[in-house]
């Protein structure tokens, strides 16, 4: 990638539909792919191995993201694991209401 960062992203409900095109999508554009999955371990393990077979780098993690627990721990494996997440794809429809100067707290970086 000549010297610049390897963009991270992590797709959530990448097993299945758009989640899936979003997750071959980014990582056919040269970004680390980061699958969270709750139970679809087989889907997720599929798109894992379309992405790694078409040359792209992905890998899938057990994590329920309701939990604010879990997601701070898939945050810190993505980050162990390709560096720091730079792109966070929504697509499970889990929705939380709140004020957003929260978001910085759970990604780690201690403001709000």
């Amino acid at each position: 990638m000549g010297g610049t960062t390897r963009r991270v992203a992590i797709v959530a409900a990448a097993p299945a539909g758009n989640g899936a095109i979003i997750a071959r999508s980014l990582a056919a554009s040269g970004a680390a792919v980061v699958i969270p999955y709750a139970d679809d371990q087989g889907g997720a393990a599929r798109v894992v191995s379309r992405i790694i077979d078409a040359g792209g780098c992905a890998v899938a993690l057990r994590v329920d993201i309701r939990r604010d627990d879990e997601v701070k721990r898939l945050l810190s494996e993505a980050k162990r694991l390709f560096g720091r997440t730079t792109i966070v794809v929504d697509e499970a429809g889990v929705v939380r209401f709140g004020p957003f100067w929260r978001a910085p707290k759970l990604c780690g970086e201690g403001r709000g």
